[in-house]
């Protein structure tokens, strides 16, 4: 028969790793969102950093300030997703703490059952080698002592 207490440990256990997937999934969203912005804001330094010569064209037609507001509006885009996800991530972490807290704890009634079993086990293991030495002790005087 199955103990309930390890039941209940390996159930805890379990819904511990489930929480954990999750938060490696969101974290894994944060990362590609804080790639996305860093690449982005990189491409935009590089724009920047080109020689005034090499951008006359584009400054004629306008692209330099198309290409400026591309870049600002999916920036607030991948920050306002980025927002979301890291509120997501933060609620998620507050169910994560709670079931690590509860596999500890299950973790801690089952070394707590078991010490306790085996302490009882070597209590009636004492107790019967003290009944079984006092056995010894009275046979050995009745067959010193036949008559008593």
């Amino acid at each position: 028969m199955p103990d309930p207490l390890d039941e209940i440990s390996t159930l805890a256990e379990a819904i511990y790793r489930s929480e954990e997937a999750r938060i490696r999934e969101i974290t894994a969203q944060e990362s590609r969102l804080r790639n996305a912005l860093a690449d982005l804001e990189s491409h935009s330094c590089q724009n920047r950093s080109l020689p005034d010569a090499d951008l006359s064209g584009v400054r004629q037609i306008g692209a330099d300030i198309l290409w400026q507001g591309w870049v600002g509006r999916n920036k607030r885009e991948l920050n306002l997703e980025l927002a979301q996800v890291l509120a997501r991530k933060s609620g998620m972490m507050q169910g994560l703490r709670r079931a690590f807290g509860r596999q500890v704890a299950a973790e801690t009634l089952v070394e707590n059952a078991r010490a306790g079993a085996d302490t009882a086990r070597q209590k009636r293991q004492s107790e019967t080698d003290q009944a079984l030495m006092l056995l010894q002790e009275i046979g050995k005087r009745d067959r010193a002592h036949p008559n008593g």
